[in-house]
């Protein structure tokens, strides 16, 4: 049996995968595996192995069969073992993140590319070690234990750590550098600032790419949980644990269509809350902006006639109509120039904004983010030089 698992690496040992010890691709090694679990249909029985970046490869098939599975403590042998902590396969970590994330044994098993059988065992051996089912059914959905919910958060800042700690280079060159980050931002923020910086990293750092995601319900949580690298947003929108820097300011505008003659005779802030306005609501849940904010603590309920859910929005709403909304004073100078829009000033006094920046505490020893932060805050700083 170990000769077998010898000869898996002879069949790439002029290649890197061999001098790793890590496996050749699956079609190399399946002869081989044949030959293991020979006349049980193997590649039926035997799940294939995980090839793929960061965590998957963690993951064993859970299904072997009786020789399938003596292959795999061979395998395992011949490796060092499996990794465990107090009992616990850290493997398992990743099958936990997916059930708990996906709260379907299907769909993560099509997640992280196993079968739904493997999915299961998975779960099986979590539930022992745990000793809690973890998922319950409620009818046609599974929903979470209350320690399958505590365990959520905790699963995903483990694998962002590792992530994280993995990615560290000895020496960060960010010409050279292969990364992905996920960024959270409001439209806002994504068009006056972000852009910019994104089209100078294209020649700094020509090799990472940025996914950018519209603002979660709560930001700060989507920070928490490890599914973002890195938040843009004010003070109110980030999480309490994790650090940040204040990158630029501005103030805040009335906007309306260029040819509403109604604003003319805006003397108070009364009238203005009477004229009809649009509103901006970000996330699924509203999370309302910081000029909301103010004005619903401080005055009356404005007449509120449309509500939407991104900065881009406002003006196709605004134009041939009597409706102002409340803009930041950069966006709607940018938005001036490709609508037929008006700027003018609310009578009264706004708080200041401020967009911040915020990484995971997890992500202070990767260098990747920190140059990535450093040159948010250049950028910043040339857009603070220009009055908003």
């Amino acid at each position: 049996m170990t000769s077998y698992v010898v000869d898996i690496f002879k069949i790439s040992s002029q290649s890197t995968c061999a001098q790793r010890k890590e496996f050749p691709p699956v079609h190399a090694i399946k002869p081989l595996l044949a030959k293991i679990v020979s006349g049980r249909k193997p590649f039926a029985k035997m799940i294939s192995f995980m090839y793929f970046h960061n965590w998957r490869d963690w993951l064993w098939p859970m299904r072997l069969g009786r020789e399938g599975r003596r292959c795999k403590r061979a395998i395992d042998r011949f490796l060092g073992g499996e990794m465990h902590f107090n009992g616990l396969d850290l493997n398992l970590i990743v099958a936990l993140d997916a059930i708990l994330s996906e709260r379907n044994v299907t769909r993560a098993a099509e997640k992280l590319n196993i079968s739904q059988p493997g999915m299961s065992g998975a779960l099986n051996r979590l539930r022992q070690y745990f000793n809690d089912d973890l998922l319950t059914q409620n009818g046609k959905q599974m929903i979470p234990t209350p320690l399958g919910a505590t365990l959520s958060v905790p699963a995903k800042e483990i694998l962002a750590t590792v992530r994280s700690r993995l990615a560290v280079q000895t020496r960060f060159l960010p010409e050279d550098a292969r990364r992905s980050f996920t960024v959270m931002v409001s439209d806002y923020a994504a068009t006056i600032f972000l852009a910019n910086v994104l089209r100078a990293l294209a020649v700094e750092a020509p090799g990472m790419t940025f996914d950018l995601h519209q603002y979660a319900d709560i930001p700060g949580d989507a920070l928490d949980a490890g599914r973002i690298d890195v938040l843009l947003g004010p003070q109110q929108a980030l999480s309490q644990n994790h650090p940040f820097k204040p990158l630029f300011k501005d103030d805040f505008v009335g906007v309306a269509c260029a040819n509403n003659h109604a604003v003319d005779d805006v003397a108070d802030i009364d009238s203005f809350l009477a004229m009809r306005h649009v509103l901006v609501r970000l996330g699924g849940s509203g999370l309302p902006t910081t000029d909301a904010t103010f004005l619903e603590r401080s005055f009356a309920p404005r007449r509120i006639e449309v509500i939407v859910p991104a900065w881009s929005l406002v003006p196709h709403y605004l134009m041939g109509t009597q409706r102002v909304a409340i803009f930041h004073r950069r966006l709607a100078r940018d938005y001036a120039t490709h609508f037929p829009l008006r700027m003018f000033e609310i009578p009264t006094a706004l708080p200041i904004f401020e967009e911040c920046v915020q990484w995971r505490a997890s992500s202070r020893g990767d260098p990747a983010i920190q140059w990535l932060v450093e040159r948010m805050e250049a950028h910043a700083r040339t857009l603070n030089e220009v009055p908003a």
